[in-house]
Formats: structure tokens, sequence, C-alpha cells
């Protein structure tokens, strides 16, 4: 049944709506059973015609029955008229309901903003709005950040790179002789034949350590990996000497004069470096630069005057992609409006004005920053003056382009000369884990690309790239999975493989030449762990086999001490050298013993032996008959 008042629905015993409150009137037992559902509405108005499914009218009057086509009977609850009814209470909102309202408001918001606020429908969404002109200025604002970013990474290379600290550092370094360079040596003579036999390797385990004008180094020459002979050497620029002990002749040191050449070298390389850390100091950081980029970017492209938009699909190596191609021609005119424009911004730039200043902290120069930037400005005002004297030509000289992304960021750019038939691009794409790389110049008489791909998984990156002229592949440069993070940082972990290609004998034009270097390529494997930590190897092969490797290894130590000897002879003093000579005490048999270690043929050491004793015989003579000592016997 159904509330008299606010007709809701209520149970057959219900005695008060549990809604309004109003109280329910008794049921009679006739009315209490409805065993078949009739076709006419329960709720209609007093004194309301009720049209019935069989076309027949019904007068409902208030607390009396309606029948049904079925013959059935209905008790139809009394209904007031509106007037009668009572308002409804108002229910309050719960507070549960308000927020999460407010919550699922918010989160609908933030789907809406962070989908148009995404790369991909944010650059949509500016392409569509702005004109080729203005969009064109977007997107460079976008890339400003990731160069100069860039620049800064490789900045702070530089800075390593020429960046001297007191260090220690253990390192060996191997000379290898492989097949190809020994048939070559054999091919040629039959006396240097006998050494390349059995000679594989020539090396030097060295432990270095620097404290800023002195350089210590303690070195172990050795063959096919045997220690052969040790020598201790001390730099000392700053005094200009040069110590060198061998222990097998003397434990006392020989003190000879670097020649002037290397005291002019060193202090010139001290100059130099700290030079460059004060240039270094003067480029302008990452934010400046970023704001730089951005400031004459935007000069440059507001003094375009015709710029299109036209969409292009572009390949670099084995990535292909659709991009925006935004072109404008550039003219006289153009060039000497951005020139003015350029020079007007440069004129009162604060940042440019604290770098030129700042350029006063380079000892070297010598130069007065106050000074220097009033000529700078002088300087910009004559070539306005000198701009507007100018009466350029409206004719285009070439077509700008640049390359823009699915997702606003500038991805190459290019020029093309219409007279001349003359185009250069500049190409990086990247798709998923693979990265595209393109660089061509196509024109009269010249047709060269350097193109090719590689892709990083798991850390790793593996491509390959080649340098083509005329359409002919000259040299291919392989990447085999070199560490991504690490290559960034300007270390080499993996290999890197560049070869000559076999068309290179159709450049050559010497048919033998062709044929010994179609198999050409150098290899190129390192795992550093930072700039002084780390192996690398470098292997020539040629006509496919082993020509000549290099393989070093560096580890730091940590000592940075460096130790003037004790006590030494002065070297420059032909009689204080006599002395030391004298003195000497040089265990030939022990060395020779070395070299038959390291696998010299006996025939040869035997003849080594035979030598060292007539040595010892004439030595022995000429100072039991008071021979001058001359030249030729301090050097013997």
């Amino acid at each position: 049944m159904f509330c008299s008042n606010c007709g809701k629905p209520l149970g057959d015993e219900a005695k008060f709506c549990p809604d309004c409150g109003t109280q329910m009137a008794a049921k009679k037992p006739a009315e209490a059973l409805v065993e078949t559902p009739v076709e006419v509405p329960v709720e209609v108005p007093v004194e309301t015609p009720v049209e019935a499914p069989a076309k027949e009218t019904v007068e409902a009057p208030a607390k009396e029955t309606v029948e049904a086509p079925a013959k059935e009977t209905v008790t139809v609850p009394p209904v007031a008229s509106v007037e009668d009814v009572p308002a409804r209470p108002k229910k309050k909102i719960g507070k549960k309901l308000l927020v999460a309202g407010i919550v699922a408001i918010a989160l609908v918001v933030a789907l809406v903003v962070s989908a148009f606020a995404s790369p991909f429908m944010g650059n949509l969404l500016a392409k569509t709005l702005m004109s080729p002109k203005k969009y064109l200025q977007h997107v460079q604002k976008n890339s400003a950040e990731d160069f100069s970013k860039e620049f800064a990474a490789q900045l702070a290379l530089i800075k390593n790179a020429y960046t001297v600290e007191p260090m220690g550092v253990h390192g060996n370094m191997t000379l290898t002789l492989g097949e190809g360079l020994k048939e070559l040596i054999e091919a040629e003579s039959a006396e240097a034949a006998m050494v390349t036999s059995w000679v594989d390797s020539v090396g030097m385990d060295l432990d270095a350590a620097t404290d800023g004008s002195r350089v210590g180094m303690t070195g172990k020459l050795q063959l096919n990996g045997t220690d052969l002979m040790e020598g201790q050497f001390v730099f000392d620029f700053e005094d200009g000497m040069i110590y060198i002990t061998v222990p097998e002749i003397s434990g006392t040191a020989v003190g000879i004069s670097l020649p002037s050449e290397f005291t002019y070298l060193f202090n010139n390389q001290a100059e130099m470096l700290e030079m460059v850390e004060q240039i270094l100091a003067v480029i302008p950081s990452e934010e400046v630069m970023e704001k730089l980029i951005c400031r004459y970017l935007d000069v440059v492209v507001g003094e375009l005057s015709d710029v299109s938009r036209d969409a292009e699909t572009v390949s670099a190596g084995g990535v292909t992609e659709k991009v925006t191609v935004l072109s404008a021609k550039i003219s006289e005119k153009t060039l000497l409006n951005v020139a003015e424009a350029v020079m007007k911004e440069l004129k009162d730039d604060e940042d440019v004005k604290d770098i030129i200043k700042g350029l006063s902290s380079i000892s070297a120069l010598g130069i007065d920053g106050d000074e220097l930037y009033d000529d700078f400005r002088d300087g910009i005002e004559d070539v306005l003056e000198e701009i507007e004297e100018e009466e350029p030509s409206s004719k285009a000289l070439f077509t700008l382009k640049v390359f823009v992304d699915s997702v606003g960021d500038i991805v190459g750019i290019g020029a093309k000369v219409a007279d001349v038939k003359a185009e250069a691009s500049f190409l990086a794409l990247e798709k998923g884990s693979k990265q595209g790389l393109a660089l061509k110049v196509d024109g009269p008489g010249v047709n060269v690309a350097f193109e090719g791909d590689s892709e990083v998984a798991g850390g790793k990156r593996n491509g390959t790239y080649s340098f083509k002229y005329d359409d002919m592949e000259i040299v291919t440069a392989t990447l085999s999975n070199i560490d991504d993070e690490k290559w960034n940082a300007g270390l080499l972990d993996g290999t890197v493989t560049v070869s000559l290609s076999e068309e290179v004998e159709n450049l050559l034009g010497y048919a033998d030449a062709a044929e010994y270097l179609s198999g050409a390529r150098l290899e190129m494997t390192g795992k550093q762990a930072s700039q002084y930590e780390g192996e690398a190897e470098m292997a020539l092969y040629l006509n496919n086999k082993l020509f000549l490797s290099m393989k070093a290894e560096a580890t730091s130590t940590g000592n940075t001490t460096v130790t003037l000897p004790g006590n030494y002879v002065y070297g420059d003093s032909e009689s204080e050298l006599a002395a030391w000579l004298s003195e000497a005490e040089v265990d030939a048999g022990a060395i020779i013993d070395r070299f038959r270690s390291a696998g010299m043929p006996e025939s040869m050491t035997a003849l080594l032996e035979q030598s060292v004793a007539s040595e010892e015989e004439t030595m022995e003579t000429e100072m039991m008959t008071g021979t001058v000592l001359d030249e030729d016997f301090l050097y013997r």
C-alpha cells in the first residue's frame, strides 16, 4: 500500500509512514488481498477520469474501489490535492557524500587537464590553435631546455678533462704484434724476422703520482709479460730536473737538467690550464644559457615574415616518423632584419653584460671588463648604422626548415637553396628505444651522408652508422653493448668498431692497396669505471688479420706523494757521471736470464753472453791502462 500523504510505498502492516510520519487508516479485510495486478494507474487524482485499457471510463472517487478489466477490485488510496499536501521536509546531504562528490569532480578535472598538458595533446593543441610562426616560437622554447641541459653536460665533461688534481695511478700498457704485422716485417727483412719469430708483446707496468709541479713514476719494462728491468723517474718541473734511478745498475739516482723546451712546455701547460679554468668559470650556467637561447631564438623567429606549415614523413637510419615541417623563406632583407633585432637585444642584455665583464677575470687576457663592455656597445652601434644604410633584396636566398615531432620537440633542421639545387639537413629521430641519426649534404659536385641508428635495451646500446660519398659506403661504425649511461658521461664501456667498406677500392683506384685494406678495421673496447680507472684496448686489423693492438689498464691508488731521491749525482758533470759508472755493478747474467724467461731463443742468449764477456774485458783493459774517459765510453 501507499502513504496517503506523501505517496511512499509502505508495507501491508505499516501503521505510520516512516518518511512523513502520517498515521495509516485501518484496512478492510476485503481490501487486503489483490491477486491479479491491474493495468490502470493506482495513484489517480480525486474526481479525475481514468481511461481503462478496454477504453472504458472509470470514475475513481476518493476511498472507493476501481473495477479492473478482470472484474477484480483494488482499493485506491485517497489522494489529496496539491494544495492539501504539506511540504516534504528537506533532507541534509551527508558529509561523506559531499566529500565523495568533490573528489570525483577533482579527478575528472585532473584527468582532463593532464590529457591536455601531456606533450602530445599540448603540442596538438598548440599546432591547431597557433599560426605557423607562433608555433615555431613555441617549439623552439620547448627545445631550448633540452639544448641547455646537453650544453651543461658537455661543459662538465670539458671541465673534468682540464682539471688536474693530485692523484696516484697504477697502470699497465701492452703493445702486441699481430700476425699481419709479423708477416709484413718478415717479408721485408730476414734479420727482423729473427726477432718477430719470438717477440709477441712489449709492455710497461707503471705506478705514477703527481702533486702539481712534480710527476713521479716507477716503471717496469716487460717483454712477453716478463719483467726485464725497472726504472724510477721523477720530473721536477719547478726546478727543471729529471731524476733517473735504475736499481739493476745503481741505487744512486742520476739528476739531469731538463731541456728548456720541457720547462717551457710545462709552464705553458700550467698557464693554459689556468686560463681554461678561468674561461669555463665565465661560461653561463644552465639556467642562464636556457634564458639566452629562448630569448634570441624568439628574436630571430620574430623577424621571419613567411612561415608555412606542412606534414612530411622523414627517415633517419631505420627510424621513420611523420613530422611537422615549418618552412621559412630567408632573403637578404630577412637576414638584415634578424641581425638588427639581435643587435638591439644584445645592446641592453644584462646577462650578456655579466658575461662580457666576467672576461676580465681571465688573467691571460689582461683586459678591463668595463672598457670591454663599452667597446662592445660601441661596436653594436656601428653595426646598426651600417645596417640602416643597406638596401637589401627581398628575393629568397634559401628556405629554412625546422622538423617537429608529435610532442613538439625539434628533431631536425635543414636548408634548401633552390637556385643551385643544394640541400642540407640534420635529423635525430626517436621511436621507442630506437634512435636514428642522419646528416646529409646534397648539391652540385657533392653528395655526402652520415646515417645510422642504434637501440638501447637493458641499458646497453647497439647500432650501426655509416659514412657515404656519392651513395658509396666508405666507413662503417658499429656500437656493441655500449653502456648508455656511461656513454653519455663520456666513458666507454663496450666496443666501437670502425671498418673500411669493401667499396673503398673503387675510390682508391689501387687494386693492391684496396685488397689489403678491404678488411681493415679498428676495434676499441673499453670498460671504464671513471675518468682514471678502467681498461681499454685498441686493435687494428688489416686484411682480416690482427696487425697491432694496444691494451691499457689503470686503477687509482690514492697515493699523491712524489719524493725526490735522497742522493744523486749530477749527470751534467762528466766527472760525477764517470765516478757513478765506475761504482755501478750490472748483473748482466741476471738480465740475460730474464730475456731467456721471456722466450728468447738459446742461440740469441748465447750471443748476448759472449758480447757481455767481451765488453767487460775491454772495460777492464782500458781502466788498467788509464785510458781517458771519452764520450764513446760514457755511452757504450
